[in-house]
């Protein structure tokens, strides 16, 4: 029977990896056109929305949200398997965690604008009847899902975990959210920062992600952007594979890093990380001028991508 640590534990990497699937929505064949130097910042640090509990999330977006980002699927399933029993398997299982966009329109002179309204995430379960169901701590019993006392437990984890994904900037054009991470990197597992960078056309309405990994230092503290920057893919779903390290275990309790992504998603299109971006890729906060330097140079950035063959 797995330990109240254990629940805690596997509800933090189901959040974790949930994020570390994905970020996106379909490319359309119009680019750009968006001026960032009339963009309104805010660099206010603060959590994503919450989808609301009983929204039923299949393959598209349900109402009101516009897109589907990425659904994705943890499980335990590289490592050291035999450090977990079978119960802990299908704590680590039993939810999977959905992103979704809002955009909306306003006129100007006459034309349509894009702009961006919401970002959320919420975690769901399938429940009999509903389909793929989000849930809350307070209404997962009401919905129908009946989860036990440990499955209870770890939804309330992931609760409180996913306060920790944040907006670092956001504008009509831009959102940047942050989530931490623990990455296997040189056989070992290690706290990172995914970055995700969601662009939009405001003439097009076209929506985008760049999404780049920020490696931290020894003090937890923002250190350098890590590996290349990938192009992600459309309403992508992820089977988000979790990473065994026996080590991390002490009496059969895992450690805080026990868990950790095997991999990072991986772009329909990648790009190293250009020298231009590098200054700006890791920060860990913005001034409106630093936002929209970086919003300048994301959307040059992607245009090379969507170029390239």
């Amino acid at each position: 029977m797995p330990t109240a640590k254990v629940s805690a534990v596997l509800a933090r990497w189901i959040f974790t990896l949930g994020w570390a699937a994905c970020w996106v929505y379909e490319a359309g064949e119009t680019f750009g056109q968006t001026d960032p130097t009339l963009a309104r910042y805010d660099v206010t640090a603060r959590p994503i929305e919450l989808i609301p509990p009983g929204t039923v999330i299949d393959r598209t977006a349900p109402a009101p949200y516009t897109h589907l980002i990425v659904k994705s699927y943890p499980r335990l399933g590289a490592g050291d398997l035999h450090a977990v029993n079978e119960m802990t398997k299908q704590l680590a299982s039993f939810l999977h965690t959905s992103l979704v966009a809002r955009t909306g329109t306003y006129t100007v002179g006459g034309e349509t604008r894009y702009r961006l309204e919401e970002v959320a995430t919420g975690f769901g379960t399938n429940i009999r009847g509903r389909g793929d169901t989000v849930i809350s701590p307070d209404t997962e019993r009401k919905l129908g899902a009946n989860l036990s006392f440990f499955q209870r437990l770890v939804l309330s984890k992931c609760y409180e975990e996913q306060q920790k994904s944040r907006y670092i900037v956001r504008s009509d054009t831009l959102a940047v959210v942050d989530t931490p991470l623990i990455i296997l990197r040189n056989d070992q597992h290690r706290r990172a920062i995914l970055r995700y960078a969601l662009l939009l056309s405001e003439r097009s309405g076209r929506l985008d992600t760049l999404m780049w990994m920020i490696d931290l230092d020894a003090q937890g503290r923002y250190a350098t952007p890590a590996g290349e920057v990938h192009w992600l893919a459309p309403n992508t779903l992820v089977d988000c594979v979790m990473h065994v390290d026996a080590d991390e275990f002490t009496l059969g309790v895992p450690s805080d890093i026990a868990f950790a992504c095997l991999k990072t998603p991986q772009g329909k299109r990648a790009a190293s990380m250009p020298d231009s971006l590098t200054p700006l890729a890791a920060l860990p906060q913005f001034t409106p001028e630093q936002a929209k330097a970086l919003e300048v140079q994301l959307w040059l950035l992607l245009q090379q991508l969507v170029a390239a063959k």
